[in-house]
């Protein structure tokens, strides 16, 4: 009697193809995570995944479109998920230095999307992980409160909401000189007037102790 056993062909042979280099690619991930990499995001393991997918538009135009394409975001989202690697691997020199509204608003509904202008939005966009993500890109650019708001929130004033956004543009003058002035700076104004309006806020806030 002979038995016949089949054997696979070499990876030298399917290596020619494409669609067997994504295989192996998706396979190896598999292969080495350990089970904690399996379920828990690793900045540095989704940075140097996203090298191998997208090293060649690293800081440049398309990075963005690249990383959150259907075949790469199957692949990075259970390693990147939360981490702000995204951010910083597409960033370029200006855009990590300077607030950008547009950008802001992106990172935040990848974080927050899923409480967003409902109860929670504040406290997850301003939990200690994601504010360290958040703030260069967002500081000062009133994201936010528009990010957060709810329709009635938009459109009425609120003396605690009014205190928190205060707090976050011109908390460092609070109670001090300059503090008018910051929050009736041209672009804090237009941030803080819907939501402070007629409340008070601002002279509680940038009131001075007397010392007796």
């Amino acid at each position: 009697f002979f038995f016949y056993s089949y054997r696979p062909p070499p990876i030298s042979h399917l290596s020619s193809s494409s669609a067997a280099s994504d295989v192996y690619k998706r396979q190896g991930i598999k292969f080495c995570s350990t089970s904690q990499s399996l379920t828990a995001p690793n900045a540095s393991a989704c940075e140097h995944e996203m090298e191998k997918l997208c090293g060649d538009v690293a800081h440049k135009p398309g990075c963005q479109a690249c990383i959150h394409s259907d075949a790469h975001s199957k692949l990075l989202k259970p390693l990147c998920h939360g981490t702000g690697t995204g951010v910083k691997f597409c960033s370029t020199s200006q855009s990590l230095t300077a607030p950008n509204a547009s950008a802001c608003e992106h990172e935040m509904e990848k974080l927050c999307g899923d409480v967003a202008h409902k109860p929670g939005c504040q406290a997850c966009i301003h939990s200690d992980a994601h504010s360290k993500l958040l703030k260069p890109l967002c500081h000062g650019t009133g994201t936010g409160v528009k990010f957060c708001s709810t329709s009635q929130s938009l459109t009425a004033p609120n003396a605690s909401a009014c205190e928190h956004e205060m707090e976050k543009l011109c908390g460092d003058v609070a109670h001090k000189p300059g503090c008018q002035a910051c929050i009736h700076s041209d672009a804090h104004s237009k941030l803080l007037k819907p939501l402070c309006h007629g409340t008070g806020t601002g002279v509680k806030f940038c009131r001075m102790s007397v010392v007796k």
